[in-house]
């Protein structure tokens, strides 16, 4: 399984000079891997072969070297041009004997083979390197960086347990598997600062990072993101560039919006400091979705009757997660949501919604907006409508004067008289000027009235329903 700590939240402050000391890192361990024992004055680089691996290698990784003993190529790593000749492939993994809590100078040496038998084009052997779980290179691929020349990369991590693992893992697709030619384990007297304190801003189009560091004498930094792979499981990373050691921010504008509507998704940063061949270690920022900011909805139709309003719309690529409805009976408000149309990011076709708001009073003025709501941004909203009710028919007229209410304005009781000797009984309902239900009850006619007690409704504006066998009536109530 493939290994990786991902460092989502944590912002680490460390404050130092980040120069590494006058004194040189102490050398504690060489491996010429796959190839022979090279004598050195200050460290002898270890023997690697095929038929006596290296102790520092993991029994359980393959045995497989390849090479030639010597070598040509340009080499500025220091090293010594006979490690570049052989080298030992594979998904293989190395542990080397520290001391937990300790920093330490990890060196690795590559060069593809100038024979026929290397790799001499990009993209055929790309693979990941980790140290201790932490993903330290990425994608890295010896051709595209080095052409046929040796190259070092040099990393400051620190030591959790006795032993530091290294553990090298092909990438998904490669033609060949990982290859070292040299490993170098140093004691670091002082510790490369990584930055902290990194925040950023998020756009549709854009994400801004920004950082803090206190090293000195860097070179720069440099930025990698990465996007969660759900076949894989694991948060995948790739370099987008680096900065120089003045600048502190960053500005990714190569941020993908997939498709038309986008769901939402998170992306993640990882930067860490430059100091020549080496780098520090990474610390990591996340952030949210990038889907675009939801705009308001262009044109509304309505239909008004004379308890009910019916809103429609187009969702015109708005990018909206959810649509809300609001109403008052004031323009300037409080408003209030009365529907929510959608909580699924699936409006994104030109599709039309519908909304109808029953139960109104006639020749009344009511007042709405819709809001559009993106899963991450605050939502946009349309210009408010002022829609008025129409007046009752004769015939609604004619029904209403069956059914009365009064007194009203009411303190304590308020009764409902049904001038029709047929209804039985009534259910009766009151709600408030947000629609909340106050009041529930039925109620049997005695003489074709019944009464409601009101004394516990708070003084205010309340609708009452009245339900029967004809319909349902509509009224507006004063509690005093």
């Amino acid at each position: 399984m493939k290994k990786l700590s991902l460092f989502l939240s944590v912002l680490l402050l460390l404050v130092s000079s980040g120069a590494w000391s006058q004194t040189a890192p102490f050398l504690l361990h060489r491996v010429n891997a796959g190839g022979q024992q090279i004598v050195d004055d200050t460290l002898s680089w270890f023997p690697d072969t095929r038929k006596n691996p290296a102790p520092y290698l993991l029994p359980s990784s393959p045995n497989y070297t390849a090479g030639a003993a010597t070598w040509r190529g340009v080499n500025t790593t220091g090293a010594p041009d006979a490690i570049f000749g052989p080298n030992r492939y594979g998904q293989t993994e190395w542990y080397f004997a520290v001391t937990p809590g300790e920093y330490y100078r990890v060196s690795l040496y590559f060069a593809e083979s100038p024979y026929a038998s290397g790799v001499h084009a990009v993209g055929q052997r790309i693979f990941d390197v980790y140290v201790d779980n932490e993903l330290i290179l990425d994608n890295f691929d010896i051709y595209a960086t080095a052409g046929l020349n040796a190259i070092r990369r040099s990393f400051t991590v620190k030591a959790t347990h006795t032993r530091l693992y290294i553990f090298f893992m092909p990438e998904q697709g490669s033609l060949r598997s990982p290859q070292v030619n040299g490993i170098q384990i140093e004691a670091s007297p002082v510790l490369m600062p990584k930055p902290f304190d990194i925040s950023g801003i998020t756009y549709p189009d854009r994400v801004i990072l920004n950082w803090n560091d206190t090293s000195v004498n860097k070179t720069g930094f440099e930025i990698h993101r990465g996007y969660y792979d759900e076949a894989e499981g694991v948060v995948k990373f790739s370099a987008l560039g680096t900065v120089d050691a003045n600048t502190t921010t960053f500005t990714d504008t190569t941020v993908n919006v997939p498709g038309p509507c986008p769901p939402p998704f998170i992306v993640y940063y990882k930067i860490r400091t430059l100091n020549g061949s080496d780098a520090s270690l990474f610390n990591s920022f996340y952030t949210g979705s990038f889907d675009a900011l939801p705009g308001p909805v262009d044109t509304i139709f309505r239909h008004v009757k004379s308890n009910e309003v019916s809103l429609a719309f187009v969702d015109n690529i708005t990018y909206a997660y959810s649509y809300g409805i609001y109403r008052s009976t004031f323009r300037s408000g409080p408003y209030s949501l009365v529907k929510t149309l959608s909580t699924e990011y699936n409006h994104c076709s030109g599709d039309t919604l519908r909304f109808a708001d029953p139960d109104l009073l006639p020749a009344t003025t009511y007042y709405y907006y819709v809001e559009s709501q993106g899963a991450f941004y605050t939502g946009a909203n349309s210009d408010t409508l002022a829609l008025t009710t129409l007046s009752e028919t004769n015939a609604a007229l004619r029904n209403r004067e069956t059914v009365k209410v009064y007194p009203n304005p009411a303190e304590t009781i308020v009764s409902v008289q049904i001038n029709n000797a047929r209804e039985q009984e009534v259910y009766i309902e009151i709600v408030d000027k947000v629609g909340l239900p106050r009041y529930r009850t039925r109620k049997r006619l005695e003489s074709g009235k019944a009464d409601v007690d009101i004394g516990s409704l708070e003084t205010g504006i309340y609708i009452l329903h009245v339900t029967s066998s004809s319909g349902k009536e509509t009224f507006r109530l004063v509690k005093q």
